[in-house]
């Protein structure tokens, strides 16, 4: 197994003709995420089983996170930014199998909010319990949402976003239901008193 950056390929030339693997058989390989080396081992080298160092995704989560704690929304996110890199590279290097990689990993999200029970692969938290100056400043869920968008200028990389929910315009319908079907079920009384209330005229025409 070896570790070789895009930097490292195209120098080489390693998507061209001068091939390492031509003179050795080459089973497993370790690469960044680099979109034409994915592309590259998966259509020409399907039997090379391919990696992604640690090193490399964990520098961009690290990225992702400041960037996001800069967010006035998103500030308290920025004292747990070593812990989470750390869980990542604790993930990857305690695990037997990529399943309880993964479990460990998505375990994070709710042990930043205290929660340390998860699902099967990884069912509880491993550390004791957190109290004093052990306890962080836990986080409390948002009911803002962001989306990880993967722009193609970015080569593989990704940005983090807020994810807009869609206008609606139902509300109308929902106070005239509320209003003629529960609070004032017969409005045929109020008809006079309606009729006298003033109605600007329209902004525009």
């Amino acid at each position: 197994m070896r570790l070789a950056t895009a930097s490292v390929w195209r120098r080489r030339g390693w998507l061209g003709a001068s091939l390492p693997w031509k003179k050795r058989v080459i089973k497993n390989i370790v690469t960044d995420r680099h979109p034409q080396i994915q592309k590259f081992l998966r259509e020409e080298k399907p039997a090379i089983q391919h990696f992604y160092d640690v090193w490399h995704v964990a520098k961009g989560i690290g990225k992702k996170i400041d960037a996001m704690a800069k967010d006035k929304n998103c500030t308290e996110l920025a004292p747990w930014r070593k812990s989470i890199v750390n869980h990542l590279h604790w993930s990857c290097s305690t695990s037997k199998s990529g399943e309880e990689t993964v479990a460990k990993w998505k375990s994070v999200a709710n042990h930043v909010q205290d929660i340390h029970t998860h699902d099967e692969n990884f069912p509880t938290c491993l550390h004791e319990p957190l109290i004093g100056e052990d306890a962080r400043q836990w986080l409390k869920p948002s009911e803002l949402q962001y989306l990880l968008w993967f722009p193609k200028y970015k080569q593989g990389d990704f940005s983090v976003r807020p994810l807009k929910a869609t206008p609606t315009y139902d509300y109308i319908e929902t106070l005239q239901e509320l209003l003629f079907e529960r609070v004032v079920e017969n409005p045929e009384p109020y008809q006079e008193l309606l009729q006298q209330v003033y109605v600007p005229p329209p902004l525009c025409s």
